[in-house]
């Protein structure tokens, strides 16, 4: 047996104790599951694999694409082409909480896949804005063509 473990992540038990979570099918189950397993990121906002859903899974093409189906209609997963959000993904994720200080990791993967619109969702469903920068301080030679201070 292999020593490797691979990658984890934590899920809070009330998860599994949520209505709408229970309504859901086996197959959906274990695609989100198997998607909370690929999605590199405690964010739940990542690139989808199809072939990384196979393999976390055990389920053909058909029955994941019917899985991210009904997870799509029931609200838990919203999809850009391969940029995939699990929504509330952060509500059952112990690890990280959209309560605690914005942290520059969420900023950075959101920057990741900054040309989604999934991003704005993100922020509005979180009730957090975009970061606002600073304007960029241009060195615009001095007039009198002295810059050297």
């Amino acid at each position: 047996m292999s020593r490797d473990h691979g990658r984890w992540f934590a899920v809070r038990f009330r998860l599994f104790k949520d209505p709408d979570f229970q309504k859901l099918s086996t197959d959906a189950r274990l695609v989100l599951f198997g998607l909370m397993g690929t999605i590199e990121s405690s964010t739940g906002f990542g690139r989808l694999s199809f072939e990384l859903l196979q393999e976390a899974t055990g389920l053909d093409s058909a029955r994941i694409l019917a899985g991210l189906d009904v997870l799509k209609a029931e609200g838990w997963v919203k999809l850009d082409g391969r940029v995939a959000w699990i929504v509330n993904f952060m509500r059952y994720q112990p690890t990280v909480s959209a309560s605690k200080e914005w942290s520059a990791h969420i900023e950075a993967r959101l920057a990741e896949f900054h040309k989604s619109p999934l991003v704005a969702e993100f922020r509005a469903h979180y009730d957090r804005p975009a970061p606002k920068f600073k304007e960029p301080v241009c060195f615009a030679p001095k007039p009198n063509g002295d810059n050297a201070d």
